[in-house]
């Protein structure tokens, strides 16, 4: 499972966050916090895979904005201000169910390349390999 700690490295945030949804350059998400509930007691109450370790669950958002960049079409983590030459912005969220355990959150767009001739492409960006759940407050890896 993924850490829930706020290592600066812990990335797969799916693997403990819920209710993943973007509005806009803003991804929400229910995320696990360090403290233990009872499932069906305490609420929001998210649980692992096999439903041994169950965490109070805190509502987060993000600004994608302000850790994610065009760079000629190709969105990347490390930069500022996609969604200034980018639209159509959508996520595909898939379930560890559906990714052998893991999950995934890909946001996809149309992004301009830049330049004279500049064209609107299709662009993918995985977003468990640049953010972390950090005690149930999603954050840029750094």
């Amino acid at each position: 499972m993924a850490t829930i700690t706020g290592q600066s490295k812990a990335q797969n945030f799916s693997e403990t966050c819920r209710n993943i949804s973007l509005q806009g350059k803003y991804l929400s998400a229910v995320c696990m916090t360090s403290m233990k509930c009872t499932p069906g007691i305490e609420s929001p109450c998210i649980c692992d895979f096999l439903g041994m370790n169950c965490r109070i669950g805190r509502p987060t958002a993000i600004d994608l904005n302000q850790g994610i960049s065009n760079l000629a079409g190709a969105l990347k983590f490390k930069g500022t201000n996609f969604s200034t030459t980018c639209s159509n912005l959508h996520l595909e969220v898939k379930s560890g169910y559906e990714v052998a355990m893991t999950g995934s959150v890909t946001l996809h767009a149309k992004c301009k390349t830049g330049g004279l001739l500049s064209l609107d492409i299709p662009a993918a960006l995985d977003l468990n390999t640049g953010l972390s759940n950090n005690k149930g407050v999603l954050l840029f890896d750094q």
